[in-house]
């Protein structure tokens, strides 16, 4: 079930939606993009696995930004400062004293700015494809041009709400993908209106965040796909390398959105960084108990009870059996042969507890074959 979204009021009368999800030992907020909305996230399973799987080591903290989703839209561009604001109001009213902040993409130079201005408060940073520029600058010539980056938004608000065109621009290699598209499309529309987004991006033509970035004084993780090519890699670089002892890992895979392909190697990341091991994943183990009886004489009875009459009476036999064996957690058991009580599987995963074996099913299995002969020759 997802979370339930609340509100947290800004200093300056404002409402700001957030959800909470875990209860791990550490407070992590996700600082989204400027288009998002917190309940429809939880519409497509990819995405929902993803913060699912943050809240195993830690409380998630969800935010809308001002003029975005189910937060207050006041009809204008917002600074980066109100918003740092608007953040430390969710974070007092979810009782957050120094949370990590995870951004993605757009979201990372409004984190960077609170972790500049708000060391206290901030417990560690985490970037993923983060930049510190928007546009083209004297020592940052790999940026777009004003009219290179109007152009391309221009072509994602031409058909804001259906997805196409953003499903293009940030999950290329999913391009015929109608879930994915469907959910994109119906992000934009929620978060707000083709104008309010054209807005925004107008406001974000000269964001500028590279003076900050020496005194992040606060450890650091830069994350970036090696094939990611929707954000120049020197974007990537110049941000690692100018937050003094940031470190810079380099993951394998090409997609834009941090959920989607290998999202798993990326959150290990985040997890190593923030706990200082890896949670262990304990896929498809199984802790077993095997059972192996032999029926005394089974080919023989076989014969002469003849197929059917076999099956039903060996059927009866590991059933009896399996409900004598120690009790399992998913209930499972396995049957083959003609004669032979097979592995059954017991509890599974990691906390399961030591194997056991319940004695007698042998000489047990023998009696109830024999019992079946019997039955048949009356």
């Amino acid at each position: 079930m997802p979370p339930v979204t609340r509100y947290a009021r800004t200093r300056d009368g404002l409402h700001i939606a957030y959800q909470t999800l875990g209860t791990g030992p550490l407070d992590l907020v996700y600082v989204p993009q400027s288009f998002a909305q917190n309940e429809h996230l939880w519409e497509h399973p990819t995405v929902a696995r993803y913060f699912e799987r943050l809240a195993t080591f830690s409380r998630v903290i969800l935010f809308d930004r001002r003029e975005s989703g189910m937060s207050d839209h006041v009809g204008r561009p917002s600074t980066l400062e109100e918003h740092t604001d608007d953040l430390i109001a969710v974070l007092d009213a979810v009782g957050a004293e120094r949370p990590a902040v995870l951004a993605l993409m757009e979201g990372t130079p409004m984190a960077m700015m609170f972790a500049a201005a708000h060391p206290e408060r901030t417990r560690a940073l985490i970037l993923y494809a983060p930049f510190a520029r928007t546009t083209r600058a004297p020592g940052y010539d790999w940026a777009p041009t004003a009219e290179e980056r109007a152009a391309r938004f221009a072509r994602i608000t031409d058909d804001w709400g259906e997805g196409e065109t953003l499903l293009e621009f940030l999950a290329p290699e999913h391009r015929g993908d109608p879930l994915l598209q469907g959910w994109l499309g119906k992000l934009q529309r929620v978060s707000h209106s083709p104008g309010t987004a054209r807005m925004i991006s107008d406001a974000n033509q000269d964001l500028d965040v590279r003076g900050i970035l020496p005194s992040i004084r606060v450890p650091t993780l830069v994350l970036r796909r090696m094939e990611h090519e929707g954000i120049d890699a020197r974007h990537v670089r110049y941000v690692a390398g100018h937050i003094p002892g940031a470190r810079l890992v380099e993951l394998p895979g090409s997609e834009s959105l941090i959920f989607l392909g290998d999202a798993e190697a990326a959150l290990g990341e985040v997890e190593e960084f923030l706990t200082g091991a890896r949670g262990s994943d304990a896929g498809d183990r199984v802790l077993a108990t095997v059972l192996f009886s032999d029926v005394c004489g089974s080919t023989e009875q076989a014969a002469r009870l003849g197929d059917r009459r076999w099956r039903a009476c060996s059927t009866a036999t590991t059933t009896r059996c399996g409900s004598r064996s120690p009790a399992t957690r998913d209930g499972r058991s396995s049957r083959s042969g003609t004669g032979r009580w097979p592995p059954s599987t017991g509890p599974r995963g990691p906390s399961a507890p030591a194997g056991r074996s319940w004695r007698g099913s042998s000489r047990w299995a023998s009696t109830r074959a024999w019992d079946c002969t019997r039955a048949s020759a009356r």
